[in-house]
């Protein structure tokens, strides 16, 4: 709910404009000043500036408080869509945007994240034991998923690093329980491509996979 901003009069710089506030619902407000312009306001607004006992209000009062209102609006959206799915920063930005504008927007990011709501690092943590050590994914892949999702390449790299040690043995799982018979006969080159083929597709590098297959054979010839 993106109001319209609030244009200073330069031919009375800020001089008080005579308000009203009416009720408009038990969580609703409108503040409506003598030009005609009306603005949709929340009930801490009311408090806060006191607007009840207030005759007049100036521009530059009514733009802050214009600001408050939207940040805190921003602010609860943002924390209904976290009830329902975690963020990145930048995925949380591009919701927020195209409603609130940017300058609100950073605002609401910046408070979410002394909150703890966005975290990256977490983010891209949960991530990476989703890919990696429940669905078997290679490295490659599970860092294309973080940067879909907005995971910044150094945060990426951080949480991926613990893995690398141990991808010649996840994949040595990966070829006993899913590949053995398709790995079979070493001389069915057609087989092993295919074989090798699914490994790329989950994200795993050439000379990782021929590494693991060799060895596979290796560890496995009578």
């Amino acid at each position: 709910m993106q109001q319209k901003p609030i244009s200073l009069n330069l031919s009375r710089p800020n001089k008080p404009w005579k308000l009203q506030v009416t009720q408009k619902s038990p969580s609703v407000w409108v503040l409506t000043l003598a030009d005609g312009r009306s603005y949709e306001i929340d009930r801490t607004c009311v408090l806060e500036y006191a607007l009840l006992n207030r005759l007049e209000i100036d521009d530059e009062t009514l733009q802050e408080m214009q600001q408050t209102y939207c940040e805190r609006h921003a602010l609860q959206q943002a924390l209904r869509w976290l009830n329902y799915r975690p963020y990145t920063f930048k995925a949380m930005f591009q919701r927020l945007m195209p409603i609130y504008g940017e300058a609100t927007s950073f605002a609401v990011l910046k408070r979410l994240t002394e909150m703890g709501g966005i975290n990256d690092y977490q983010y891209a943590q949960q991530m990476a034991r989703s890919a990696v050590e429940r669905k078997g994914y290679g490295l490659r892949r599970a860092a294309e998923m973080m940067r879909q999702k907005g995971v910044p390449k150094n945060v990426i790299a951080a949480v991926l690093q613990p893995y690398e040690e141990t991808v010649p043995e996840r994949l040595q799982q990966i070829l006993e329980r899913h590949y053995a018979e398709k790995l079979s006969d070493p001389s069915d080159r057609k087989m092993v491509e295919r074989v090798k083929a699914a490994l790329v597709r989950k994200g795993y590098s050439f000379s990782e996979i021929q590494a693991a297959v060799q060895r596979y054979w290796e560890e496995t010839e009578p």
